[in-house]
């Protein structure tokens, strides 16, 4: 899987890949990261820094977001169910 991470103007980082399914992102800073309508079903997040990022449309089902930071995050429309929320920080 082939995974590339531009910077742009608009948002600090724009992630490409087809698929981060089952990844493992504990601990990433993806803070103002750009992944929109990304494949993240049951990914690893665990400690991760979101805050600001937009998930719009992300599958994020059965993801585990235990202790997260999502605050400002854009989560519109992505699907999340079955994931793991706890402790996750939000606005």
């Amino acid at each position: 899987m082939e995974i590339r991470i531009k910077r742009t103007g608009r948002s600090d980082f724009v992630v490409e890949a087809p698929s981060l399914r089952e990844a493992d992102l504990s601990w990433a800073n993806l803070r103002r990261a750009d992944l929109r309508e990304a494949g993240l079903s049951r990914a690893n997040l665990r400690w991760a820094d979101l805050r600001w990022a937009n998930l719009r449309g992300a599958n994020l089902r059965e993801a585990d977001l235990r202790w997260a930071n999502l605050h400002g995050a854009n989560i519109r429309g992505a699907n999340l169910r079955g994931a793991n929320l706890r402790w996750a920080i939000r606005d």
